[in-house]
């Protein structure tokens, strides 16, 4: 990986090395923060969550007169108990700001929890981090003894996660 100093010069560097068969020279996608909202009414539709959003919150609904900004759902869960629902949503830069500021939002007939969310990728072939299976060149690990074979053939009984321990 190569990091240079502005757009200018990756722009540069792509262009002198199209050419080349052996180095392949991308610039990478920026990601706009993702924000996890919490306590959601159990009962409220998915479908109408952002037009909630924006009809309730006038600084978030401020943010989104300029087009360039922007808010989309990526899921929506219930809680383990039940209770209530989270929803994960991607959104830009500003109304990332404003939401963090806010710390609060309304949906619905509640006031809901927001906080940024950083999900965290974990292989479950070599037990990394900040890549998947899929793409693991790396043998299979155990998560209970860290041994090259699967948790199910592990003759280890302890239950705890060989990184945790």
């Amino acid at each position: 990986m190569l990091e240079l100093r502005n757009k200018s010069e990756c722009c540069n560097f792509i262009e002198s090395v199209k050419d080349n068969k052996h180095i392949t020279a991308v610039v990478p996608k920026k990601n706009n923060p993702k924000v996890i909202i919490h306590d959601i009414e159990s009962y409220f539709p998915e479908c109408e969550l952002v037009d909630a959003i924006l009809r309730q919150n006038p600084t978030i609904q401020q943010c989104l007169l300029d087009t360039s900004q922007q808010m989309t759902k990526r899921f929506m869960k219930k809680t383990k108990d039940g209770v209530c629902q989270y929803a994960v949503l991607e959104v830009s830069p500003q109304i990332y700001k404003t939401m963090m500021k806010e710390s609060k939002i309304f949906i619905g007939f509640s006031r809901c929890s927001v906080k940024s969310y950083t999900p965290v990728l974990r292989c479950f072939q070599c037990l990394g981090y900040s890549h998947v299976a899929a793409d693991c060149q790396i043998p299979q690990h155990c998560m209970r003894c860290d041994d090259e074979h699967t948790i199910a053939s592990c003759p280890e009984s302890n239950t705890e996660c060989i990184k945790c321990i």
